[in-house]
């Protein structure tokens, strides 16, 4: 065997070297994949079969179908280039055309919108400040105030439920309750008042609401999937109705309910959207 012939040999059955680091990454998009799904997870925690909303603008995303700003709420890494972009025209055409070419980006966002159609999901109904919840006794029925239509805004203005309340009017994201057969307006001694109709309150309820809600007895709404999208224009603090492109968007979810949880989250009972007997 010639000198030659023995070094092909020794190259033939020599170990090939492989980095150890890239040894025991696995594939590049495997470990982003793990990234985005333990994001995803943080956003909408699961407490037994329900996931509580703790990011409403991931959520608002998802429900847009949003690709761009579900990138820049789910990925430090692209929401700080998206943020270095803003205001510049080109260069934001640049990201957003590198986000839609970013392909465990693009399947986690399609994956993470088919399963939220199905999840249920729920969020805190005592919201605080001027926007905190009231119950009124009106007509022999309790009623959940939600608000008092400002004059000129969309009637849906009056019915936001999370993540804030109409008086908010803060332009993102927002569910609607007021497409249910229970949101009625009715008129008071100096104002008109938008809420929640609750006449099928089981007695042992009505009996101790009054005394407990909200120091020991909280709301909290509870829903599946994602609901389809309107348009609405709220009035501002001068009482201008505002624009088209300060318009917010509102979500009417499946199966909304108004849950009624007591200090150690049992439900007392729960509200469904859809109309009581005596609603119709």
């Amino acid at each position: 065997m010639s000198a030659r012939d023995l070094i092909a040999l020794l190259v033939l059955v020599a170990p090939i070297a492989v980095p150890l680091a890239l040894a025991e990454s696995g594939p590049p998009s495997a470990g982003r994949s793990i990234e985005l799904e333990t994001a995803f997870a943080k956003a909408f925690p699961a407490v037994a079969d329900e996931h509580h909303v703790a990011d409403w603008k991931l959520y608002a995303a998802l429900v847009d179908g949003d690709l761009v700003a579900y990138a820049g709420r789910i990925d430090p890494a692209t929401a700080r280039r998206v943020e270095e972009a803003r205001g510049k025209g080109y260069q934001t055409q640049q990201v957003e055309a590198a986000i839609k070419q970013d392909k465990p980006l693009v399947a986690a966002f399609a994956e993470q919108r088919r399963r939220i159609r199905s999840m249920v999901l729920y969020s805190d109904g005592d919201a605080s400040g001027s926007c905190r919840r009231s119950l009124a006794y009106v007509a022999s029925e309790f009623r959940l105030v939600l608000g008092a239509p400002a004059s000129g805004a969309d009637p849906l203005s009056s019915a936001t439920v999370a993540p804030s309340c109409a008086e908010a009017g803060d332009a993102h994201f927002q569910i609607t309750a007021g497409r249910s057969p229970r949101f009625k307006c009715w008129s008071g001694v100096n104002e008109t008042t938008c809420g929640w109709r609750l006449p099928d309150m089981p007695d042992s309820l009505k009996q101790v609401i009054e005394d407990q809600f909200p120091a020991s007895i909280k709301l909290r709404w509870r829903w599946r999937g994602l609901g389809g999208v309107s348009r609405v224009r709220f009035v501002d603090g001068n009482g201008n109705r505002v624009g088209a492109a300060q318009a917010t968007d509102v979500t009417t979810p499946l199966e909304l309910g108004l849950e009624f949880v007591d200090q150690k989250g049992r439900i007392l009972w729960t509200a469904p959207s859809t109309a009581p007997s005596r609603l119709q």
